[in-house]
């Protein structure tokens, strides 16, 4: 599709316009991909810095329970506790107090809460009150950590004053000797691991929690949720070690990073899950912010990048107007001096070059054409002079031929008139072009002279279609082809031949065809017999004539053989007027 509306403005206007049209196609895809690259990046490293986070808080998790682990060694191999639990003579208040003291010795760190020893009688120890034991010790927990023989097992989670405490359990034994003496269970502070949680994540805009695989909150931001189930079939989802998902919480909408337990954890038969919560709306205001930057520099670099395609724009056309503004002075001034705007070797540069050597042409082609219409005139004069010879030569022939008329000399009077009109139509007023009938008049005459040379020698026939008698031809075209056959194809020959000359119209063109029953010639003669050794019009020449008048595809067409004739085709332009 042509944009022909443009071609109303300046070029500088157009070159400015399509510069910025697409200075603005381009900031537009720029902004465009910015935006979904921004948003992209800052969604894998958000992505990153959640699986990261996460890393830690299992990692921190993991020294924990390593902590706890060790600690319940040091209760496993402590030989006091050993005897104070299988001392028959002690009391009940005494073995607690005793036990007490014992485990106060060990220093037992903040994480874990409350250690509680349950025995093979039933008899109940914790290590402090701050729990009653009656709200986790049940037959099912206590059945579980049987089966788990050595393990440990998770117990459910307790509140207790506003506190949070996750119950570890696991058979309690002689280290030594094996013998199995009861349960032994150990209270971990949930803070201890919401501060893990807390220490790992740099954003308040997260929030990170614990989940165990019965989708049961072990650690919260909001400790009321501890213990509680929330979200449901979540983990179900989390097929993978890291994930991440959509999804709507409150009719808010959420980016939700799941981390499977590691393989630390899983070893320590503890299956918890980390999720963390990133607000959508808080990662689209980041978006924003950038955005917004990105908008202020993209607009910024398009008002300077429409600076500098003005200043393009001009650099270009100030050289084309300089040279238009040239252009417009030639012929105003009779001088034209050589001038290049700059010398900067560009195209317009090379165009300038071009103009000066065209200026330079154009003077020394007007000098020329000055001088050779002088000299034109000084032979015009000199024409005119010279048509008065052949005139008076006619005008001689006329006057002959009244006296041989007069002394009664026909012969004389016929080759004389033929000789006079030959030469009236050959002037022909100094005519390039003749009508046809004005050629055949000027064959006629010249046949008839040559029969007086030539008596019953041949005879000539003429087949002209009248709708080609008006049709301008070159002067001196049908003439030399006549000639050329008595002289080459009928004299030779010992019978008397015969010529026809004939015309006609084919398609838009003019034939004209000259045949002979003369002696023929060989093709490989022809250019032997195209020139006339007498200094006339041979063929060569009448061809070449036709060919330069009215194109490569015109000219003459010879056909001949041996002892059989001559036919010659003259092919033009039909030409009426």
């Amino acid at each position: 599709m042509k944009i022909n509306f443009l071609r109303i403005f300046k070029l500088k206007s157009r070159i400015t316009f399509f510069l910025v049209l697409g200075i603005v196609i381009f900031t537009f895809i720029i902004i465009s991909f910015s935006r979904m690259f921004s948003e992209f990046i800052i969604q894998k490293y958000y992505y990153k810095h959640l699986k990261d986070i996460h890393s830690d808080i299992q990692e921190g998790i993991y020294l924990l329970l390593t902590n706890i682990n060790l600690t319940s060694v040091r209760l496993l191999q402590n030989q006091d506790i050993y005897d104070l639990l299988s001392n028959t003579n002690l009391s009940y208040n005494e073995k607690e107090k005793k036990l007490t003291t014992y485990l106060n010795t060990l220093g037992i760190n903040d994480y874990i809460g409350d250690i509680v020893i349950v025995t093979k009688k039933g008899e109940v120890f914790n290590f402090n009150t701050k729990v009653n034991p009656s709200l986790f010790i049940t037959k099912e927990l206590l059945s579980h950590i049987e089966d788990r023989r050595n393990l440990f097992v998770w117990g459910p989670v307790v509140k207790d004053n506003g506190n949070n405490y996750i119950v570890l359990g696991k058979r309690y034994y002689n280290f030594y000797t094996g013998q199995y003496l009861g349960y032994l269970l150990m209270l971990i502070d949930e803070n201890s691991i919401a501060k893990i949680c807390n220490k790992s994540k740099s954003s308040d805009i997260v929030s990170t929690l614990v989940i165990d695989q019965q989708n049961k909150i072990i650690s919260h931001p909001e400790s009321k949720y501890v213990g509680s189930i929330i979200f449901e079939n979540w983990l179900s989802d989390a097929k993978k070690e890291f994930s991440y998902s959509l999804r709507t919480i409150n009719e808010g909408q959420f980016l939700v990073a799941i981390s499977r337990p590691s393989e630390n954890l899983e070893r320590l038969n503890c299956r918890w899950f980390i999720v963390s919560l990133l607000p959508l709306s808080n990662l689209k205001e980041q978006l924003t912010k950038i955005n917004v930057v990105i908008i202020w520099l993209v607009l910024i670099t398009l008002i300077l990048c429409v600076i500098i395609a003005i200043k393009a724009a001009s650099s270009l056309t100030n050289p084309i107007r300089f040279l238009l503004n040239r252009i417009n002075s030639i012929g105003q001034t009779k001088n034209v001096k050589p001038y290049i705007y700059k010398n900067l070797h560009d195209e317009i540069w090379e165009l300038e070059l071009a103009f000066e050597e065209m200026t330079k042409r154009i003077s020394n082609l007007v000098e020329t054409i000055n001088h050779d219409m002088e000299k034109q005139r000084e032979l015009e004069l000199t024409a005119l002079q010279s048509q008065i010879n052949p005139h008076f030569l006619y005008n001689t022939l006329d006057a002959i031929a009244w006296i041989a008329k007069i002394k009664k000399q026909p012969e004389i009077e016929n080759i004389v008139m033929a000789l006079a009109k030959f030469y009236r139509i050959s002037l022909h007023r100094g005519e390039k072009y003749i009508r046809l009938s004005d050629e055949i008049e000027l064959v006629k005459n010249f046949v008839a002279i040559e029969k007086i040379r030539f008596p019953n020698k041949f005879d000539i026939e003429f087949e002209i279609a009248p709708e080609t008698m008006d049709m301008k031809i070159l002067k001196f075209t049908v003439q030399p082809l006549v000639e050329n056959s008595i002289k080459h194809g009928i004299l030779p020959k010992k019978e008397k031949g015969l010529i026809v000359v004939k015309s006609m119209l084919v398609n838009e063109d003019l034939h004209i065809e000259v045949s002979d029953n003369g002696v023929g010639f060989d093709p490989s003669e022809l250019d032997n017999l195209s020139k006339n050794s007498r200094g006339g019009y041979g063929l060569k020449n009448v061809d070449e004539r036709l060919k330069i008048e009215y194109g490569k595809e015109y000219g003459l067409f010879i056909s001949s053989e041996k002892n059989k004739g001559t036919t010659i085709l003259i092919k033009i332009k039909a030409k009426s007027e």
